[in-house]
C-alpha cells in the first residue's frame, strides 16, 4: 500500500475523533477520508502491476490521465469532506 493510500485514511479516522460534535458529519468525513485512501491505494497496486510487466517487456509508458483523474477526485473528496464538517 502506498503512503498516500495509509495518510488519507488516517486523516479521516483524525477528523472523525477531533470533530467538535462528533455527529453524523463527522461520521461522513471519517468514510468519506477512507474511501479516498482506498481509491488510491487500488490504483497504487493496479499501477505497480502494470508498470511490472511493461519493464519486463522494455516498454514502459508513464501515467497520464488516470494519475490527473485520481488525484482529482481524491482532492474533491478531501473538500467534500472538510465541507461536510462544519
Amino acid at each position: 500500500m502506498a503512503p498516500d493510500g495509509i495518510s488519507v485514511p488516517a486523516s479521516g479516522v483524525a477528523v472523525a475523533k477531533s470533530a467538535p460534535n462528533r455527529g453524523g458529519h463527522a461520521v461522513a468525513a471519517g468514510f468519506i477520508l477512507p474511501a479516498a485512501g482506498l481509491l488510491v491505494s487500488v490504483h497504487g497496486t493496479v499501477r505497480y502491476r502494470v508498470i511490472c510487466r511493461q519493464l519486463e517487456a522494455g516498454e514502459f509508458a508513464p501515467a497520464t490521465v488516470t494519475a490527473i483523474v485520481l488525484s482529482s477526485a481524491v482532492t474533491l473528496l478531501a473538500l467534500l469532506a472538510v465541507v461536510v464538517l462544519p
